[in-house]
Formats: structure tokens, C-alpha cells, sequence
């Protein structure tokens, strides 16, 4: 922000009018004096830097160097966020408002709504969403996500920046495709830049894969006995097993005719379950 000459045609710059402070974090800006034929100004005692502030301000100058016309401070923020107008003066002269804004680092969290179903090996299961949401003020840059194991990402509103004003919040929408039975884990992994260094999330991912329903029969082949017609009946119980990790449905008997009839049906057989056919 260059300033207006004042009456001994000297002008004052600063070169930061943004701080991002974590926190109480300080920021160094220069401040440079040049005289009306745009030279440095070398003063002689060293010239007070005044900060008038507005009476909710929270800013505050601390004036370290003054070296041929260009004087170094540290500005600090002692509550986050704050904005700041303040008047930059050199010795009650070159009086000049200018805006100080303080804003928080980008802070990024994740929420999921829904959980995995238990998916067959081979299939896909259903999509869950994972919400980012940066609930800071700075812009979270360079995100970049990273997922691995059976898990993949199938679409998404995070890109490469997620702003920490309005549209605070993208999504990550994850199914599960399972390779072998049983708990599948890994994480989901969101880097970021928060506007001063690199940061990382992650959120743990768990689901179950299941092994197909697979049926199979205590005896291949079923013998009677003769029988004398008119008498009663014999029976046999052919056991059918299911040892998949998915219920089996629509079990159906085929090919068995007169004479022969099934007494009892198993339409549906639970995983690892048994269910008995009387014939």
C-alpha cells in the first residue's frame, strides 16, 4: 500500500496488509521510506512506526530495524480471527489507513454418513460418503487423497482447493470391493497445504467381505430299499450345508419325479447353516 506524499514529499509503503497467524502467531512486514525522488530516506534518529488501531483491534507492532530507509516490525495477532484498520504513521507525519486482516489456518476434518455392507467377494458395496469441511478461514490448497486395499475412491467434489469462507465443504464418496472373506481395513488420507505448512487427516475404513453361498450335500446318491406297493413309505434326509459366508436363496430340488416327492423345502439357507430334505 504505497501512501500519499506528505508535506516534505516523503512516502511511506508497507508490503503486507495480510497476516495468517496461527494462533498468537507473528508476522514480519517491512516498511519502506523513500523521498520525493523515490530514494531511500536515512533518518537520523531512527523514525517511530505508530499504529493507531480501532479500539477492537488486536494488532500490534513491534518496530525492530531501521536501516537506510527500510524499517522491519514484527506484526502480531494476539486473538484469531480479527480484522484490523489501522493508521501507519512515521513520526505523527504520512498518516495513511490501511486494513490489517488476520485470518485462522485451514483446518480440515472429515465426517462419514453411512457404513459398508458386508459385500460378496468379486462385488462392489454400496457408496459411503466422507464430508471434508475446513473450518478455518485461509483456503486449504494442494489436497491431495490417497486410498489403498479394497477400498476405492468412485467420486469426488475435493479437487485441489477447499475455500475456509462459504463452500467450506466437499465430498468424498467410497465403496468397498473386497478381494478375500473377512475384515477389510484402511485409511483414508487427506494431505493438504493450510496456508502455512503441509498437514494430514486420515479416517479408518472397515468392512466386511463375504465368501459366495456355497452349497453342498451329505450324500451323492439316495437309496431305497424295495417296497411292496400299498405300504408305507420310506424316507430319506438329504443334508444340505451351506458353508459360504452369504445366505444362500432360492434353493430349489430339481429333476425329482414320481414316485419320489420332497416333504419339506429350504428356500433360503443362512451362512455356514445346514438345513435338512426329507424325500
Amino acid at each position: 500500500t504505497e501512501l500519499p506524499p506528505s508535506s516534505n514529499n516523503t512516502t511511506l509503503t508497507i508490503d503486507k496488509t495480510q497476516i495468517i497467524p496461527d494462533g498468537s502467531d507473528t508476522a514480519t512486514v517491512t516498511l519502506t521510506l523513500k523521498d520525493s525522488l523515490g530514494s531511500l530516506v536515512k533518518a537520523d534518529p531512527v523514525p517511530a512506526i505508530i499504529l493507531q488501531k480501532s479500539v477492537d483491534c488486536t494488532l500490534t507492532l513491534t518496530q525492530n530495524s531501521f536501516t537506510n530507509g527500510v524499517i522491519t516490525g514484527t506484526l502480531t495477532t494476539s486473538t484469531a480471527p480479527a480484522s484490523c484498520s489501522v493508521s501507519v504513521s512515521v513520526d505523527q507525519g504520512m498518516i495513511q489507513p490501511v486494513t490489517v486482516i488476520s485470518k485462522t489456518l485451514s483446518v480440515l476434518s472429515v465426517t462419514k454418513s453411512g457404513t459398508f455392507n458386508s459385500t460378496t467377494v468379486g462385488n462392489t458395496s454400496n457408496e459411503v460418503v466422507y464430508t471434508i469441511t475446513n473450518s478455518g478461514q485461509v483456503e486449504a490448497k494442494e489436497i491431495n487423497r490417497i486410498i489403498s486395499g479394497p477400498f476405492e475412491i468412485k467420486s469426488t467434489t475435493c479437487i485441489t482447493e477447499l475455500s475456509g469462507t462459504t463452500n467450506n465443504t466437499c465430498t468424498i464418496n467410497v465403496a468397498f470391493k473386497p478381494t478375500s472373506a473377512g475384515i477389510g481395513t484402511c485409511e483414508l488420507k487427506i494431505e493438504y497445504n493450510n496456508g502455512k505448512e503441509k498437514k494430514t487427516i486420515t479416517e479408518s475404513l472397515t468392512a466386511t467381505g463375504q465368501t459366495p453361498a456355497a452349497i453342498t450335500s451329505d450324500v451323492q446318491v439316495v437309496e431305497f430299499k424295495d417296497v411292496i406297493e400299498g405300504t408305507a413309505a420310506q424316507t430319506k434326509t438329504i443334508t444340505l450345508t451351506n458353508g459360504g459366508s452369504t445366505e444362500a436363496t432360492d434353493v430349489t430340488i430339481t429333476n425329482l419325479n414320481a414316485p419320489f416327492n420332497q416333504a419339506n423345502t429350504c428356500a433360503t439357507i443362512p451362512a455356514n447353516s445346514t438345513c435338512p430334505i426329507t424325500v
